[in-house]
C-alpha cells in the first residue's frame, strides 16, 4: 500500500497482487516454522 499511495499512476492491480503474493509468502513460511518446531519438538 505504500507504493499506492506515494508513486503517481501506480496500479492498484499491482498493489493487490502484492498483498495476495505477500499473504501466501507468510503462510508458507508460517507453515514451514511450524512443521520445523514439531519435528524438533
Amino acid at each position: 500500500m505504500t507504493n499506492l499511495s506515494t508513486l503517481k499512476n501506480w496500479p492498484i492491480s499491482l498493489s493487490i497482487v502484492d498483498m495476495i503474493w505477500g499473504t501466501v509468502l507468510t503462510a508458507i513460511a508460517s507453515v514451514s516454522g511450524y512443521a520445523v518446531a514439531r519435528h524438533f519438538a
